[in-house]
């Protein structure tokens, strides 16, 4: 996804309430995203029953996920850490198919 170069990202800031950034690669096929602890935390406790759906359902609209990651950076001298959680997924927008409308369904129930 690197390539040893973060210039091959493209960034995309969120201007929603979580406050999430996106990097898309530069054919824009796969997007890393920033998400906060707790949806860090659900995504790890459902990652056995998505796994197991998307591969009977090959065929799914989920978006399919790669990678789920926390990243610490430590400073010694202040004693601090910083903990970066992200997951990297397919870009759903990315289809050769003529998309008519897009719909931005937000958390709620």
């Amino acid at each position: 996804m690197f390539n040893a170069n973060f210039k091959t990202l493209k960034e995309l800031c969120s201007s929603g309430k979580s406050g999430s950034f996106f990097y898309y690669t530069s054919d824009s096929n796969f997007m890393l995203k920033t998400i906060r602890k707790e949806e860090f935390k659900l995504m790890k406790s459902i990652l056995k029953q998505y796994y197991d759906h998307v591969t009977v359902n090959q065929d799914t609209l989920i978006s399919k996920i790669y990678g789920l990651h926390k990243v610490i950076f430590y400073r010694k001298k202040h004693k601090m850490q910083k903990k970066l959680y992200f997951c990297i997924m397919n870009n759903v927008f990315c289809t050769p198919l003529k998309i008519d409308y897009r719909y931005d369904l937000k958390g709620s129930t």
